[in-house]
C-alpha cells in the first residue's frame, strides 16, 4: 500500500527483503534474554506487587468483561494484562463500531464507562512497562538496542552527504514505538495508538549543503527535531529536553553512549543478567 502511494498506479516491481529474525532489530526479534528476563520479572506476567496490584484492584472489570465475551476466567492471555481487551475495543471504536453484546443476551453489552476504565488501565500499564518501572530504560536498550544503532547510522549518513537517501519509513508495531519511546525518555508515556508516528528530521544550516540539497559532509551545523503524534517530543532527560532542533552531537552521544556506535555495546548488555 505504502509502495502504491509513493509511486502513483507504477506497474514497475520492487524488490522485498525481509530480515531473517536472528538479525530483526525493527520487531525486535534478535535475542536478547537479559532484556526479556528484565520485562517478565517487573511487567506481564510477573507477581511484582507494582503490576499485580492494579489487575487485583480491576478484578470486578474483568468479570464484567468475561460476562459479556464469554471468555473464561483461565485464559491467562486476556488476564495477565489490558491488552486484549483494550486492542478489542479500541479496534472497534476507532472504525466506528459499537461496543460488544454477549452473543446469548444482546441486553449485556460493554458499556462506554467500562471501555474507558479498559483504556485508562492499558494507558497506565504502558506507562509503567516502558517508563514508570526502574528497569524499563536498560530493558529497552538492551532489546531495541540495535535499530536505534541503525538509526544514529542513518543519520550519521545523512549529515556526511553518504548516499541519496532523503526519506526512510520504518513501519512497526506499538511495543516497537513503545520502546523507541523509552530509549528517548519521552516524558509522558502513552499507548501509541494505530497511526502513531515518531518522526526524526535532520536539518542543516545555510553553507553546510550542496546545489542539489544534500549535506556536504559532517555533524557540524546540523540539528534533529523529533516529532511523536505530530508534536515535538519532550524527553526527561536532561540533555535532550525539548527535542526541537536538537544538536546532531548531543543526539549522536545520547544514542552512542547507550547502545554504542554500531550496536557494539547491545551483545554485551543481552547477555549480562539483570542487577
Amino acid at each position: 500500500m505504502i509502495v502504491s502511494a509513493m509511486y502513483s498506479a507504477s506497474k514497475d516491481h520492487f524488490p522485498l527483503r525481509i530480515q531473517p529474525p536472528s538479525i530483526d532489530s525493527l520487531e525486535p526479534a534478535y535475542s536478547c534474554p537479559a532484556a526479556s528476563s528484565l520485562y517478565k520479572s517487573y511487567g506481564v506476567g510477573s507477581t511484582k506487587p507494582e503490576w499485580t496490584a492494579h489487575l487485583n484492584a480491576s478484578t470486578s472489570l474483568y468479570t464484567a468483561l468475561d460476562t459479556v465475551s464469554g471468555v473464561p476466567l483461565n485464559d491467562t492471555g486476556f488476564h495477565m494484562s489490558w491488552d486484549h481487551y483494550f486492542d478489542n475495543l479500541s479496534a472497534r471504536q476507532c472504525h466506528n463500531k459499537s461496543l460488544p453484546c454477549a452473543i446469548s443476551d444482546d441486553s449485556k453489552c460493554v458499556t462506554q464507562a467500562q471501555a474507558n476504565e479498559v483504556y485508562r488501565l492499558g494507558q497506565h500499564e504502558y506507562a509503567y512497562l516502558y517508563r514508570g518501572a526502574r528497569e524499563s530504560l536498560q530493558a529497552a536498550v538492551g532489546s531495541y538496542g540495535v535499530w536505534v544503532a541503525e538509526l544514529a547510522q542513518n543519520i550519521r549518513d545523512v549529515t556526511a552527504g553518504a548516499g541519496r537517501v532523503r526519506y526512510r519509513h520504518n513501519i512497526a508495531h506499538d511495543g516497537s514505538v513503545s520502546r523507541l519511546l523509552s530509549i528517548l525518555q519521552v516524558d509522558v508515556m502513552v499507548w501509541p495508538g494505530m497511526g502513531a508516528e515518531v518522526v526524526f528530521e535532520v536539518y542543516s544550516k545555510r553553507g553546510t549543503h550542496s546545489k542539489d540539497g544534500y549535506s556536504k559532509g559532517g555533524t557540524a551545523g546540523h540539528s534533529v527535531r523529533v516529532l511523536w503524534g505530530g508534536q515535538v517530543l519532550k524527553s526527561s532527560n536532561p540533555s535532550l529536553g525539548v527535542m526541537d532542533m536538537v544538536d546532531v552531537e548531543v543526539l549522536l552521544a545520547y544514542f552512542d553512549g547507550l547502545v554504542g556506535v554500531g550496536a557494539k555495546k547491545v551483545p554485551g548488555l543481552c547477555s549480562t543478567s539483570p542487577a
